[in-house]
């Protein structure tokens, strides 16, 4: 590294406009990709999500941005005093951002920061086998820290294949039963099937808007048309990643009539599903699915990144039927050796469990 590296905390509010740059440059440059860590979406959700506490740490030296970690003070069990990863409702990996010429150097130096005073540190939503989670886990041994506890599960991801063969794994019966469910869709709306990438129309965000408040989550107001500032938090980020050229708002229609949209957002060599929505009124032909095949195709003839992942619950059967891929995520909780990481590894699994079911409660699916 060029110069010696220092880490601080950082609330969101005190960032000067270098501090801005700094961080951009990071996640341009990232050693691993994660979006959600990006300052267009950190700063969108804390302007309007109602989050509060929130910080970043941050390595650096005298030119660079080095690491970078959105986090919030807790207290991890309910017992001790600790940082966590900020994982608001629309944030879905947790990945911290490192710089790839020495990234093991500088995830030494954000753990060190992240459990001074005998904290805890709960690492929330790390993607798993990437360079990245490599260096978190090579610094947290280097600095002698204890996995106070772990958990972990799979979702779907597209790696992509020369063969553009993603479905080899579908039954032929589904294959078949969804070209079926395509035609009669056709058929119903007296047009064919098309699909078109609306990312630079800007109304295009407020028709995904209104299309996911028109199904079961307005009626449950949990779309982010339902609520005000959540809609906002949607637009800040579609805008940012539009100007960039890293929005994907596909559109599947027939005729005049959209029946399914799907909004994606690209980094570094790979894509992340954000957010999608069917016109339920058509549910029985299965609009959705239809629009995932077609996600599938444009990914492979369309986009350059080596993978997309879905950003999907571990449980979506719809997407771990046609996504053949899988991503393992994990959640650990650090701690230095001693009377901290003694704290019982059963209360804080137990509390972890009570933490993803209150989480799942509350967050609309995506």
């Amino acid at each position: 590294m060029p110069s010696p590296a220092r880490a601080r905390q950082i609330a969101l509010d005190e960032l000067k406009s270098s501090d801005l740059e700094g961080w951009a440059a990071l996640a341009a440059d990232a050693a691993e990709p994660n979006p959600f860590f990006e300052p267009e979406f950190v700063l969108a959700a804390a302007r309007h999500l109602g989050e509060h506490d929130v910080s970043l740490l941050v390595v650096q030296d005298a030119e660079h941005w080095l690491a970078c970690l959105p986090v919030q003070t807790t207290r991890i069990a309910r017992m001790m005093p600790g940082l966590r990863t900020w994982n608001h409702l629309y944030c879905f990996l947790g990945t911290p951002l490192l710089h790839p010429l020495d990234p093991a150097a500088a995830a030494r130096s954000l753990l060190a920061l992240a459990v001074g005073s005998g904290r805890l540190l709960a690492l929330e939503g790390l993607g798993d086998g990437g360079p990245a989670c490599e260096a978190v886990r090579h610094a947290a041994g280097a600095l002698g820290l204890t996995a106070v506890t772990e958990a972990v599960h799979e979702r779907a991801l597209l790696k992509r294949r020369p063969d553009g063969d993603y479905l080899a794994a579908l039954r032929s019966h589904r294959r078949r039963e969804l070209n079926r469910l395509g035609r009669r869709l056709e058929a119903e709306l007296g047009a064919e099937l098309s699909v078109t990438d609306l990312c630079d129309d800007p109304s295009s965000v407020d028709s995904f808007l209104e299309l996911e408040r028109s199904g079961w989550k307005g009626r449950g107001d949990t779309a982010l048309g339902s609520r005000g500032e959540h809609a906002k938090f949607f637009r800040s980020v579609c805008e940012s990643f539009a100007r960039d050229g890293r929005l994907q708002m596909l559109a599947l229609s027939a005729g005049e009539r959209t029946v399914a949209m799907k909004c994606n957002v690209y980094a570094g060599n790979g894509g992340f599903c954000f957010k999608i929505a069917y016109d339920e009124e058509l549910g029985r032909f299965s609009p959705g699915v239809q629009l995932e095949r077609e996600n599938i195709t444009r990914f492979h003839e369309n986009r350059p990144e080596a993978w997309q992942d879905s950003c999907a619950d571990p449980e979506n059967d719809m997407i771990n039927r046609l996504w053949p891929d899988r991503r393992r995520i994990f959640t650990t909780v650090l701690a230095r050796p001693g009377a901290r990481a003694a704290v019982s590894r059963q209360g804080l699994k137990a509390a972890q469990v009570i933490r993803d079911m209150e989480r799942k409660r509350s967050s609309p699916t995506s």
